[in-house]
């Protein structure tokens, strides 16, 4: 009931037993004002809690919307993220397999290199050997040439060509 209506109400049951020369119909009266009087004080605290409790709800329903957004939405960056992750690592990947292929292949490579030179190396060694034996052979050809001029030089006498014209 309105506030206007029951203030009459209260004050018509209070006059009204207040006419009345006492008794119980006076103080059933009385106690029918307080109590109404009290109901109603009750009543527009429960209807003044229920207003603050509708308020509040509709703020929680309010913030709740607002939090659901803000989930949806880092539920989205959080996928976003995931999946720039595993492109990375996707790229990381084929970046390193492709590292170690090349890495393979500069392996083979300096093995193929390091054959190559130690079959060069091989190589210029007796090439080496080849030219000291045959350095040994032209000079003991040498020496054995030495000797024969070394025997005639005893031999031989050397006289200008005047002298030998003047004894002939």
């Amino acid at each position: 009931m309105p506030p206007d209506n029951m203030a009459e109400i209260i004050d018509f049951l209070r006059r009204l037993a207040s006419m009345m020369a006492g008794g119980r119909n006076a103080e059933i009266l009385l106690d029918a004002a307080g109590m109404i009087e009290t109901l109603s004080r009750r009543a527009a605290a429960a209807e003044r809690l229920y207003l603050e409790q509708e308020e509040d709800h509709t703020k929680s329903l309010e913030l709740r919307e607002i939090a659901e957004l803000a989930a949806d939405n880092l539920i989205a960056e959080v996928a976003a993220l995931k999946a720039e992750f595993a492109e990375s690592k996707q790229r990381a990947a084929a970046e390193i397999s492709s590292l170690h292929a090349e890495i393979a292949g500069r392996d083979r490579q300096a093995e193929t290199d390091r054959t190559a030179f130690a079959e060069e190396r091989l190589r210029l060694q007796a090439s080496a050997d080849d030219a000291e034996a045959r350095l040994a052979e032209v000079a003991a050809s040498l020496e054995a040439l030495r000797d024969p001029v070394k025997a005639t030089e005893d031999s031989v006498a050397v006289v200008p060509i005047q002298s030998l014209q003047l004894a002939r």
